[in-house]
This record gives C-alpha cells, sequence and structure tokens, in this order.
C-alpha cells in the first residue's frame, strides 16, 4: 500500500552531475521526504546524500488483504502502460 523512491540528493546547491529535479518530481507526484542519509554516496569526486521519499497508495487494513502474487492479477486491475 506504500511505494518508496530513494534519490541521490546534493549535500548543497545542485552541481554539474546532480541536480534536486527527481526530489521536485516526486513531491508534485504526491511523495513525502521520510528520511535523509547525509554524505553516504560518492560518484564524480562528490559526496551527496541519498533521501527516501514515500507515497501512500491506500488505507492500512488490519488484518491485511491476502497477497496476490503479479501474475495473478486480472488485467483490468492493473493499469494501462
Amino acid at each position: 500500500t506504500n511505494v518508496y523512491a530513494g534519490i541521490a540528493d546534493p549535500a548543497g546547491e545542485s552541481d554539474g552531475h546532480l541536480t534536486r529535479d527527481s526530489e521536485r518530481f516526486h513531491t508534485a507526484i504526491g511523495y513525502k521526504k521520510v528520511a535523509s542519509f547525509t554524505g553516504c554516496g560518492n560518484k564524480f569526486g562528490t559526496w551527496y546524500n541519498l533521501i527516501y521519499m514515500e507515497k501512500m497508495l491506500a488505507d492500512h487494513r488490519c488484518p491485511p488483504q491476502a497477497f496476490i502474487p503479479f501474475p495473478q492479477l486480472e488485467k483490468s486491475v492493473l493499469p494501462r502502460l
């Protein structure tokens, strides 16, 4: 019922390799930032942060509905690609 995104995040302002566009995109479609890890990734000689964003897709029911394996989902339930 939740979806998550792990996003590289510049430690300061955007640079020539990484912008904040991914975070802005995910925010625009309803994700919220739930975690931030400081200086945990290095690429192009620069240390970057990692943020996790989360979006709730449905209510959390108790007890949860039974798990349905992906191949068993009906085509009518899946969004059209």
